[in-house]
C-alpha cells in the first residue's frame, strides 16, 4: 500500500496523513464496545475537493474509508485496514438564514459549537446530539440520534432540510430544494423522491455527509425544570403517554429514569421534564404537566439533590462503580409506544437476568427520553473495558437484549451497528433489507464506504 499513502500525501500533504502506531490505536475505535481494529491510514483533507480525491483512490486500490468525525461513536463501524477520513482540518461553515429559518452547516461542526453560534444570534437548533460535546453534525445525521429537545422536535433525521453528500463514486449531489442550481437549501421535499432520507441513519454506507441544513428556531422566553417521583412502572407510564398525547409545544425534553435495575418493589422511578418557550406556552404546559402527573406521583424529591449528570446517573445505579476506572457505557437506545414500556422493563430485566451479568461486572440500568409521538427506551449497559471477560459479555449481552426486546416488544433501533444487535434481526426485516443491500451495491460498487455494517455482506 506504499503507492496509495504517496498518493494520499500528494492529495492532501504528507503532514495531514498518518500512519504512526500510537495514531492508529488511537482511532481504532469510538466510545463502543467493538474491538479495536486497527486503520490503514489518518487521512485529514482539508476540502471538498480533497475527499473526492481520496474517494477515487479509495475505490482504484479497493481500500474502505471510515468517516471520523468526534469519536463518540457508540455503534461500531469498519475500521481494519481503512483510510479514517478525518475531517477536522476542513474549514467549518455555519451559515444562517433567516429568511427559511435553517442553517447550514459543514459535518464537521460539533453540536456545541453550533448551538453557541445560534444562540449568539438569537437561534436554537433542535434537537442536540446525545453524544457529548464532541458530537459532530455529521455523526448524529449519518446514526439519526435522539437527543435534548427530542420530546418537541424528535429524532435528529425530523429536522433535516437537506443535505450535500460525496457518494462512494466521487459524485457531489445535494438534496431537497438545494439540489437545483442557486435555488438554496430551504424544503426537504422537493424534485420528486425523498433522497434525504436515504443519507440520514444510513451508518455512513452510502457516502460522506459534508453538509447539512437545519431548521433552526428562536431562542425561548422562559425555561422551567419539572420532576416527579412514582413507586410504579404503570403509572409512569401512563403520565408519559399522556403528557405526549397533548402535544405540548413547550415540552423540550423528558426523562424518565429508573432508581435501581432489575425492578423491583423498592424501585423508584423519576420523570424530568423541561419546558421551553413563550411565557404562556410554558405556563399552560406547567399546569398540564401538573394536573396529569400528580394523579399518579408526587413532586419529586431528587431535583434539589442532583446537581449534574454524573449523580443522576449514580443515583439510577444505587451502590454501584458506574463512574468508576474503566467503565464504559453501552446504550441500546430504540424507539417504542409509551404504553410498551413496562413490557421492555419486563423483559429487559428477564435477560439481565438469565444472563447473570453482575458476575461480570457489568451494571444494568434503564432510561426513557420522551420523542414527539413515542418515547426512546434505553437499557444501558456499564461494563468494565478493563476486564476482557466482562467487555465480551457486555457484546453478547447487548445483542441478546436487542434480539429479545425486537421479538418481545416490537421496538425500533434507530441506530444498530455490530455493537448493538446481531445478524438475525436484520434476516427478518425481509424485501427492505434485500433493497438496503442492492442500494448499497448500486451506490458503492466497491464496496468502500464502511463495509460490513449494518451486516451487509462483501461482494
Amino acid at each position: 500500500m506504499e503507492e496509495l499513502i504517496s498518493l494520499l500525501k500528494d492529495v492532501v500533504g504528507a503532514g495531514n496523513v498518518s500512519v504512526e502506531d500510537f495514531e492508529k490505536v488511537c482511532y481504532s475505535r469510538g466510545a463502543n464496545a467493538d474491538l479495536p481494529q486497527e486503520p490503514l491510514a489518518i487521512v485529514r483533507p482539508r476540502s471538498k475537493e480533497d475527499i473526492v480525491e481520496i474517494v477515487r483512490l479509495a475505490n482504484r486500490f479497493r481500500v474502505p474509508i471510515m468517516v471520523y468525525g468526534g469519536g463518540s461513536n457508540v455503534v461500531g463501524a469498519f475500521s481494519r485496514g481503512c483510510i479514517v477520513l478525518e475531517q477536522s482540518g476542513i474549514p467549518k461553515k455555519i451559515e444562517v438564514d433567516e429568511e427559511s429559518f435553517t442553517v447550514t452547516v459543514s459535518s464537521n461542526v460539533t453540536w456545541t459549537q453550533l448551538e453557541s453560534e445560534l444562540n449568539r444570534k438569537g437561534w436554537m437548533a433542535a434537537p442536540l446530539c446525545n453524544g457529548g460535546i464532541s458530537a459532530t453534525i455529521g455523526g448524529g445525521v449519518a446514526l439519526c440520534n435522539n437527543g435534548v429537545r427530542s420530546a418537541r422536535f424528535g429524532l435528529i433525521g425530523d429536522q433535516v432540510v437537506g443535505l450535500e453528500v460525496i457518494l462512494p463514486t466521487a459524485e457531489i449531489i445535494r438534496t431537497g430544494s438545494g439540489a437545483y442550481p442557486g435555488a438554496g437549501n430551504f424544503v426537504r421535499y422537493a424534485w420528486g423522491p425523498d433522497l434525504t432520507g436515504l443519507f440520514i441513519g444510513s451508518h455512513g454506507l452510502f457516502g460522506v455527509i459534508t453538509e447539512v441544513t437545519l431548521k433552526i428556531y428562536e431562542l425561548p422566553e422562559e425555561s422551567m425544570y419539572l420532576g416527579y417521583d412514582f413507586d410504579d412502572i404503570h403509572k409512569l407510564t401512563r403520565v408519559m403517554h399522556g403528557i405526549l398525547r397533548k402535544r405540548l409545544s413547550a415540552l423540550e425534553w423528558m426523562l424518565a429514569i429508573a432508581g435501581g435495575f432489575p425492578v423491583t418493589e423498592e424501585t423508584t422511578f423519576v420523570l424530568m421534564m423541561r419546558l421551553l418557550g413563550a411565557k404562556e406556552e410554558v405556563e399552560y404546559a406547567r399546569r398540564v404537566v401538573e394536573e396529569i402527573s400528580l394523579k399518579e406521583g408526587r413532586v419529586s424529591g431528587i431535583l434539589p439533590v442532583v446537581k449534574n449528570t454524573r449523580d443522576l446517573v449514580e443515583w439510577s445505579g444505587p451502590n454501584t462503580r458506574i463512574f468508576g476506572e474503566n467503565m464504559m457505557l453501552m446504550p441500546l437506545c430504540s424507539c417504542t409506544p409509551a404504553p410498551r414500556f413496562p413490557k421492555l422493563a419486563e423483559v429487559y430485566g428477564r435477560v439481565v437476568g438469565e444472563l447473570n451479568l453482575d458476575r461480570y461486572d457489568i451494571i444494568p440500568t434503564l432510561t426513557a427520553f420522551g420523542c414527539d409521538n413515542v418515547i426512546v427506551a434505553s437499557p444501558t449497559l456499564y461494563y468494565n473495558q478493563s476486564k476482557s471477560f466482562s467487555w465480551a459479555k457486555a457484546l453478547e449481552a447487548s445483542r441478546r437484549i436487542v434480539e429479545e426486546l425486537a421479538d418481545k416488544v416490537g421496538f425500533a433501533p434507530h441506530y444498530v451497528g455490530r455493537t448493538k444487535t446481531s445478524y438475525r434481526p436484520f434476516q427478518k426485516l425481509g424485501a427492505y433489507y434485500e433493497l438496503v443491500k442492492r442500494i448499497k451495491k448500486l451506490l458503492d460498487p466497491n464496496n468502500i464506504m464502511n463495509p460490513g455494517q449494518l451486516f451487509i455482506p462483501a461482494y
